[in-house]
């Protein structure tokens, strides 16, 4: 029998032409969203030009899953509404979420991408972005992120909460009746279009307009969702030109120390451990005499190291993980976080030298990783051994990946020999921290 080797990519390719409702003479061509140059969204579909952009990943299901949703139900070209695309699009995307969710296929977000999601939704509310907080939490209905998106708006105005909570659950009710007097899994987009009108009023009726730019992810992209008339603007221009991110350049960094104003907690400080020495003022391994005649007793650091954490989207590290590091290593690392945001990004030095910085300084400056490059080379230059506590995931300004910074990452964690891990107890173990 022969054996075939398959590439990631390969073995998560979808299948489009499976979920269409009609056959067509022309095949989808399939395009892997993370090769791709751009603030675009993970994923996306054009019907009209049949093409999908997808994460192949394993990751990416919940993303395929919901293309594929686009491809068997939404409409190949939008009718003339009047109703801005964004919000008619926001209630396209809960349509085709809860269809999937009633044909036993619902998109489930890992948790990664469950995080992401939701630190968009917190970032909405800090900035004030008071029509896309309503609009995302209505693009996630019939996701596992439904709740969370909703529950985030709680911490906006109470005006702009109620909205939300009041928005959701008629979108919710009036698309699932719809598709049950339709006796079918997905309402018909008629009542899309009346939905998205009404809540178009409200947003009005507040004075909430969307910005000119896409606020929330538009993922059709044979749609205008917006972008000022500026080609240069427009969210899915970069996919069309199905660029290959090869000019994606890594943030610029800086590096900060953080008040190391906590020492490590009593029994833990940097561990002075005896070993055996030749000259000394105690005696302590008599029995090394005849042996190598190292009987004195001479103390010695604790074994030393560098841990660094990725701290965008889903990762973080909390003061309990900072402790946990910390004490299992007997205060002798030196722990940094980064992130970034826009073409720029920070590394915060945490701790060192058996002090940690307090709980508030622990918070990540960006929600994007963008520094990822000068962030292992500032590692590379550190004592070893060399940590680094990732999801795996590198980027260069606007939070764009490409080959050329992925392959510049690799290269330093091989040349460094830095220990790549998910989690703090990988990290410790990785450390040679006590037993």
């Amino acid at each position: 029998m022969e054996h075939h080797s398959y590439s990631y990519s390969e073995r998560c390719k979808p299948y489009p032409e499976l979920a269409e409702a009609r056959p067509q003479p022309k095949p989808f061509s399939i395009h892997d969203s993370r090769e791709i140059h751009g603030p675009v969204p993970d994923g996306m579909v054009d019907l009209v030009e049949r093409r999908i952009f997808v994460p192949l990943v394993p990751r990416g299901r919940a993303t395929i899953r919901h293309e594929l949703g686009h491809v068997r139900w939404s409409p190949t070209e939008l009718p003339e509404t009047g109703v801005d695309p964004r919000i008619l699009l926001a209630v396209e995307d809960a349509r085709v979420n809860l269809a999937l969710a009633h044909s036993g296929v619902p998109v489930e977000l890992e948790a990664r991408g469950r995080a992401q999601v939701v630190a968009l939704a917190i970032t909405d509310v800090d900035e004030r972005r008071h029509a896309a907080v309503v609009l995302r939490a209505v693009a996630g209905i019939g996701t596992n992120v439904e709740r969370a998106l909703r529950e985030s708006a709680l911490g906006g105005p109470a005006v702009i909460a109620d909205l939300t909570l009041r928005t959701c659950g008629r979108v919710r009710r009036r698309l699932r009746d719809s598709a049950r007097r339709q006796g079918t899994d997905c309402a018909p987009f008629a009542t899309v279009e009346v939905l998205a009108r009404e809540i178009e009023r409200e947003l009005a009726a507040l004075g909430l307009e969307l910005p000119e730019r896409p606020a929330v992810p538009c993922c059709l992209g044979h749609v205008d969702c917006g972008g000022g008339g500026d080609p240069d603007g427009d969210l899915f221009a970069a996919l069309r030109r199905r660029g290959t991110g090869g000019d994606v350049q890594p943030g610029e960094m800086r590096t900060v120390v953080a008040p190391l104003e906590m020492p490590v907690g009593r029994g833990h400080r940097i561990s002075r451990s005896s070993r055996p020495a030749l000259e000394g003022s105690v005696v302590r391994f008599v029995h090394r005499y005849p042996i190598d005649g190292r009987i004195f007793r001479r103390r010695a650091r604790g074994r030393a190291g560098t841990v660094l954490v990725d701290t965008s989207g889903s990762m973080s590290l909390d003061a309990d993980d900072l402790d946990h590091v910390l004490r299992e290593t007997r205060g002798a690392v030196q722990v940094a976080i980064y992130s970034g945001k826009g073409s720029r990004g920070e590394l915060r030095i945490v701790a060192r030298g058996g002090r940690r910085a307090a709980a508030r300084h622990l918070e990540p400056f960006g929600r994007g990783n963008i520094v990822d490059v000068p962030a292992l080379e500032w590692l590379a230059r550190q004592r070893g051994p060399r940590v680094w506590i990732t999801d795996g995931g590198v980027t260069g300004v606007g939070d764009s990946s490409a080959p050329a910074i992925r392959r510049r990452c690799k290269l330093l964690v091989t040349r460094a020999r830095v220990v790549q891990v998910e989690d703090v107890e990988r990290a410790v173990r990785a450390l040679g921290g006590r037993r």
